[in-house]
């Protein structure tokens, strides 16, 4: 409780550790925003002479009082959409409780990913509005058509669907209510999150620390003696500056137009399941009041974009092959790309991905997959990216002892505002070699990220942000994949769920065999190294298979794993909204780049309550006006 006090002040959360909410200037005057339901963090209540017994929440739950809000939220995350809706009308807590938008956005998503559909479905149309909104609207716009599909003997179809797309923009949206006496650290958290402003002070000039070369300073040996080989990042300043995406990639309408009849996979670390978008749909999601009360916004992160859409692709990849011949598989001697001997892209991991959000949105810490390195380049937008050397794992970050499991915070803002004080004390690490590095990255440059790299980025100006990136194996990483495939293959990524993809368990074999036959040299350089031990300090040999010796047991394992995520996945269907396994939804190991959300914590805190809890009456409330 006194914590919970000490971090209030006026309403704001305020801890001296913790980022300020940002500023809304209202004519002379500035402000901050409010939580758009009323809720205060629970500290408030002890200066609150109105509700010092947290009336309106004992009142408001009746019986259901006894749990917290977190078991709340949890019971909530149970109910179909009509079920949410009666909620909100039982009483003032269960309006703000009801209408946390991790709720609506979940039970939307379902909605696309429902087992009716078999598939993802498109949202091809995103309503200017909140999550809540989008559902109703899409349930109104199902249920209107099945009808007339139903009705319709005389080929009136046609304009019952017009009528139908007069009826919903004509709708309002759904406008919050401002409740007094609501005191929540758990509903005021997510707001926080989402909620907070950066300091421009975060990046001084000491800690904007990553070196910088200029394109035109830069060769394949410079940027392999400098960079690459010691596996240090750099910034290679107007690498992309002659690329013609940057220029194109500014219109909106010429992104919508080249990508009409495609679609492309958002996800987040917070949302259970995918969504699939159009790109005007994806824009307007991000312009929308959803993706700005998101805590963690669905971030595009698109691996088919290049066979999807081929003219993007021409926008940059050729321009990329004259820019900075060093990342160019085609003009580069020293062994670059080296999956590419696998053949086509289908066979191969994943390896190129268009990635699109809004402000805030981000990818949480995260190695890349398979040991690889790799290169981004933003097209719109900053970005502000913090690295951790290898071996140094970053503060709020705990990785299991194989790697296989990662817990962190759910959002990018979360990690900000928890662990941001503990990172600014590791700038000033005694070891030198442990110390973070910082920077921002714009339009018209290019970072290089070297293989065992933890990172974060966070997107950081207004508006809609694009970026490219490519992962690639080297002559210099080639020895850390190569022992990662053969020792870490439960961790493999990038092709688990592609039919035409080698599989994991017989990819080190595959590789090995092209690399033999195709660069031989290059293969007996990396094979002794590879045996000897781990060259980058990111990974050990803590729980490691050699997929070498135990071929069929692997195989044994793989299918294993598919029955478990098959028995998972009917088994999450059936319960309302439990959480998928993402696997390659960002090119990341799941479990590097998803956290546990509040609703997620919750259900395994009642795992051994649920069955009283199926067995007794659900609500009991009392109703207060």
């Amino acid at each position: 409780m006194k914590e919970a006090a000490d971090r209030c002040y006026q309403g704001n959360g305020y801890n001296p550790n913790v980022a300020p909410l940002p500023g809304l200037k209202v004519g002379s005057m500035e402000t901050t925003f409010q939580h758009p339901y009323g809720v205060l963090p629970y500290g408030n209540i002890y200066t609150d002479d109105t509700n010092s017994n947290d009336l309106v929440r004992h009142l408001g739950l009746g019986v259901l009082s006894m749990f917290n809000d977190e078991q709340i939220l949890a019971i909530l995350a149970f109910l179909d959409g009509v079920g949410l809706a009666m909620v909100t009308a039982c009483s003032r807590f269960l309006y703000v409780a009801a209408h946390q938008t991790e709720l609506w956005r979940d039970l939307t998503l379902q909605l696309f990913n429902s087992e009716s559909n078999g598939h993802v479905s498109l949202i091809d149309d995103f309503v200017q509005g909140m999550w809540k909104d989008l559902f109703v609207r899409t349930v109104t716009k199902n249920n209107y058509l099945r009808r007339q599909r139903g009705n319709d003997t005389n080929g009136s179809g046609h304009d019952s669907v017009k009528n139908l797309h007069t009826y919903l923009y004509n709708e309002s949206p759904h406008r919050p209510i401002h409740v007094r006496g609501i005191f929540s650290d758990t509903f005021y958290r997510s707001y926080l999150c989402r909620s907070f402003a950066f300091d421009s002070t975060w990046w001084n000039t000491s800690s904007n620390n990553v070196s910088r070369e200029n394109v035109s300073n830069l060769d394949t040996k410079s940027f392999l003696s400098k960079y690459e080989q010691p596996n240090i990042p750099v910034i290679i300043e107007d690498a992309t500056k002659s690329w013609p995406a940057l220029h194109k990639w500014t219109s909106d309408d010429y992104l919508i137009q080249k990508t009409t009849g495609s679609s492309y996979r958002a996800t987040s670390g917070s949302a259970p399941y995918p969504a699939q978008f159009t790109m005007k749909s994806y824009f307007q999601y991000c312009n929308s009041t959803a993706a700005r009360l998101d805590e963690a916004p669905l971030y595009l992160f698109d691996r088919s974009f290049a066979q999807q859409t081929p003219d993007l692709h021409q926008d940059y990849f050729s321009a990329l092959q004259q820019s900075c011949p060093y990342l160019s598989s085609t003009h580069s001697s020293h062994g670059h790309d080296l999956f590419r001997l696998l053949g086509d892209d289908d066979r191969r991991p994943d390896y190129k991905w268009i990635i699109v959000g809004p402000q805030r949105s981000g990818s949480n810490f995260h190695i890349d997959p398979n040991a690889t390195h790799a290169w981004n380049a933003p097209i719109r937008g900053r970005k502000f990216w913090i690295l951790y050397p290898p071996g140094v794992t970053p503060p709020g970050v705990i990785p299991s002892v194989s790697g296989d499991e990662v817990t962190m915070p759910i959002s990018v803002g979360e990690w900000f505002l928890s662990f941001w004080s503990h990172h600014v004390r590791q700038r000033f690490h005694p070891d030198k070699s442990k110390r973070p590095l910082e920077c921002i990255v714009s339009p018209g440059e290019l970072i290089f990220v070297p293989h065992g790299w933890w990172h974060l980025v966070y997107n950081l100006d207004e508006g809609i942000s694009i970026a490219l990136t490519h992962n690639y194996v080297s002559s210099t990483n080639l020895s850390t994949v190569l022992r990662f495939l053969s020792r870490k293959p439960t961790q493999i990524s990038g092709c688990r769920d592609r039919s035409s993809a080698i599989p994991p368990n017989r990819l080190y074999e595959e590789f090995s065999n092209a690399l033999k036959f195709n660069q031989p040299a290059l293969w007996e350089t990396a094979f002794p190294l590879s045996e000897q031990g781990w060259t980058c300090s990111a990974w050990t040999d803590e729980d490691t298979i050699d997929v070498r010796s135990t071929v069929n047991g692997i195989d044994e394992l793989t299918k294993k794993d598919i029955a478990d995520s098959e028995g998972s996945m009917s088994k999450r269907k059936d319960q309302k909204r439990k959480f998928l396994d993402m696997e390659n939804s960002n090119g990341t190991n799941t479990t590097q780049s998803c956290g546990t959300s509040i609703l997620s914590r919750a259900k395994s805190k009642l795992n051994e309550e649920e069955a009283d809890v199926n067995t007794k009456p659900m609500f009991s409330f009392s109703f207060v006006q």
